[in-house]
C-alpha cells in the first residue's frame, strides 16, 4: 500500500499525523508521506487518515495481490474453456 498527499489540497490540519504517525509527518505546515510503502500493521490507520482528511488530500494505492489475480485469471480461463461454442452463453447479455 502507498499513500500520497496532494499538497495543493492539504490544509495542514495534522489529523493524518495523529491517525497514522508511522506514515505522515508535517513539513512546512503541510502533511507529507515519508515512507515508500505503508508499514505492515499501519494499513488501517492509513485508511482512517485518508477517510478523515478534511481536505480529501490523501489518496491510497492498494497493493494488488498477485496470487489473487492469478487465481481470477485461472477461473476465467477455465470458464471460457467449459463454454460450448454451439450453446448460447448464459451471461445475461443476450
Amino acid at each position: 500500500m502507498k499513500a500520497k498527499v496532494d499538497q495543493g489540497l492539504c490544509v495542514g490540519s495534522r489529523d493524518c499525523v495523529s491517525a497514522c504517525p508511522s506514515v505522515f509527518k508535517m513539513r512546512d505546515g503541510k502533511s507529507s508521506v515519508y515512507v515508500e510503502e505503508v508499514p505492515a500493521g499501519s494499513e488501517d490507520e492509513c485508511r482512517k487518515a485518508s477517510k478523515e482528511c478534511p481536505a480529501s488530500a490523501i489518496s491510497i494505492e492498494e497493493k494488488k495481490d498477485s496470487k489473487l489475480s492469478h487465481c481470477q485469471s485461472t477461473v476465467t480461463a477455465e470458464h471460457e474453456r467449459s463454454q460450448d461454442a454451439d450453446e448460447p452463453c448464459d451471461d445475461g447479455i443476450g
